[in-house]
Order: C-alpha cells, then structure tokens, then sequence
C-alpha cells in the first residue's frame, strides 16, 4: 500500500506540474516500505493467517493490528492445524489493538502451535501516519541532490557535510503511536 499520492505530496511540498512525478512515485513507495519497515508491521489492510507460539497465558498478539475480525483460532499440540478443531467463538474475545483474549483457558506453550486467521492492518490510512510519510518522503526529496552537504562557502571554500539520521525526529514522534513492541514472550503489540 502507498500511504500517498503525487498529488498529495506536490500539495505538501507546494510542486506544481507533472515533473517530478515519476520520482515522487519512487520516493512514495519508498516510504511507504520503510514505514511498514519502521513500524514492524504492515501497515495495508489485508487477510492474514499467523502460527504464533502458545505462552502459556490467556492473551496472544497478532502481528498486523488493528484487529478488524476474527475468522478462526485454532489449536494443536503437533502443529497440523488440519485436524485441529477449531475455538468456538464463544470461547475467546479480541481487542482491536491486535490481543486475542481466551474465555476461561489459557493458550498452551508451544512452538507455532496456535494459528488464527483474521482480518487486519488499516483500510484507509490514518491522517496522522499519511502525514508522517509525506514528511519522512519531503524531507528525502529535498536531501536527493544535497548528498549530506550542510552549509557551503565560496570564499576559501569551506564545505561542511552532514551525516542525515534515517528517520526525522517529528516522523518517529508521529510513527511510533503505531510502531510493533516486545511483548508476551517476543510477541508483539501497539497501542492503535
């Protein structure tokens, strides 16, 4: 998924015309790369099965929040889900934030033993994440000729370069809302 469109970039940037359009294409897909890269997730709304490692606990995390629907979990001692039966949905709740919660059981240690299938990640991107893109995407378009050049002088010729931080301070503030952390055992959850 493209978090933006040329328009909405040449919009942002105030870039009139079709110029640079195949760049900003580049840089959009780009972008929108990393920030899935950055946030640990995927950030496109899709279908998902996950085999998750059972932790002994009642709440198990998916990896592609927020949680939209739950079309089965299934558990299985000898991770061959083709015989597992199946939890009723009566038998477990989920949270839109990515946690499936177990109604009275606890979900067994083992390894890629539990699998769930759902529906997840975003339908439409949320202003906030299309904005951190359409920054972390300018501030890369204009470095693009400056190759880390800070300041120039003519006069006996002082140049300083500067090394650029991978992602702008302001985009992390605005990406990190919906950014994947440790949790349950290596499991992950975010707070969208």
């Amino acid at each position: 998924m493209v978090l933006f469109t040329a328009e909405e970039f040449k919009d942002w940037e105030g870039i009139p015309g079709t110029r640079y359009d195949a760049l900003i294409a580049r840089i959009a897909i780009a972008v929108s790369a990393a920030v899935d890269r950055y946030c640990r997730r995927t950030i496109e709304g899709a279908d998902y099965t996950e085999e998750i490692d059972g932790s002994g606990s009642t709440e198990i995390s998916i990896t592609h929040p927020p949680l939209r629907a739950v079309s089965s979990v299934a558990v299985t001692e000898l991770r061959d889900f083709a015989d597992a039966t199946p939890l009723t949905s009566d038998q477990f709740v989920f949270e839109s934030h990515g946690v499936i919660r177990l109604m009275g059981q606890v979900f067994p240690r083992g390894r890629r033993n539990i699998q769930i299938s759902y529906s997840g990640g975003f339908l439409t991107v949320p202003e906030d994440l299309k904005q951190a893109a359409l920054m972390w995407a300018g501030a890369l378009f204009v470095r693009r000729r400056q190759g880390g050049l800070s300041s120039s002088t003519s006069g006996p010729l002082t140049l300083t370069f500067q090394a650029h931080q991978q992602v702008p301070l302001e985009v992390q503030a605005m990406l990190n809302p919906y950014r994947l952390v440790p949790r349950f055992g290596g499991r992950n959850v975010v707070a969208v």
